[in-house]
């Protein structure tokens, strides 16, 4: 910690600002997305992974904010976009700050996903550069009780997205062009996963 009081009320004035600027960021994404009816949801909160603890002072600053979106025409699909500050856990590969997009395809109609779904590009170790992966329920990190049954994702690092035009170029147009093909391939509705759900229901580790 530095000794000059000054300049750490700067810096963290500083970080304020930063995380100021973060929201800034994903309201102009809501907006984007609400244009092509992918509508977010009602609450307002976009922060998870927090500590309240007197022992646990490294998680009082956040490290993840994420909103998800729902289209009426596209049932059973929730659509995500987040800002990933930080690997969620040890096991994580985060090397950069980046701004994540994705889908998920549930399992049935009443699932509710977890936050931490958000985070998956911090497990996968791709290359932050718009590339998309995939994830279904054959892949051997899947569990039936994460309440999907397909996931795609892509991310971009955090210092390329400057302004809303790179927003928009680099995460939402993306994003809405991976939801259009999925619309267009003419996937139904997905059915039900009836494969028996063994697994603990923690977080992946």
């Amino acid at each position: 910690m530095t000794g000059d009081g000054p300049k750490l009320l700067e810096a963290i004035r500083a970080i304020r600002d930063f995380f100021g600027d973060l929201s800034q960021m994903l309201i102009t994404a809501q907006t984007l997305m609400a244009a092509r009816e992918w509508v977010a949801k009602e609450e307002s909160t976009c922060l998870f992974g927090l500590s309240y603890s007197l022992y646990e002072g490294r998680q009082w600053m956040p490290r993840f904010a994420a909103r998800w979106f729902t289209n009426p025409s596209a049932p059973g699909v929730v659509a995500s976009i987040s800002i990933l500050l930080d690997s969620y856990d040890d096991e994580g590969s985060l090397a950069e700050p980046v701004v994540a997009a994705g889908y998920f395809v549930l399992s049935d109609g009443q699932a509710q996903l977890r936050h931490w779904n958000t985070c998956w590009y911090c497990w996968r170790g791709e290359a932050a550069d718009g590339r998309t992966y995939a994830i279904t329920a054959n892949d051997p990190q899947w569990k039936a009780g994460w309440g999907w049954q397909r996931h795609e994702g892509f991310a971009r690092p955090l210092v390329s997205v400057t302004d809303q035009d790179s927003l928009a170029r680099l995460i939402v147009e993306p994003l809405l062009a991976l939801l259009a093909a999925r619309q267009d391939a003419g996937a139904k509705p997905p059915e039900a996963v009836t494969t028996p759900d063994t697994s603990p229901q923690v977080e992946p580790t």
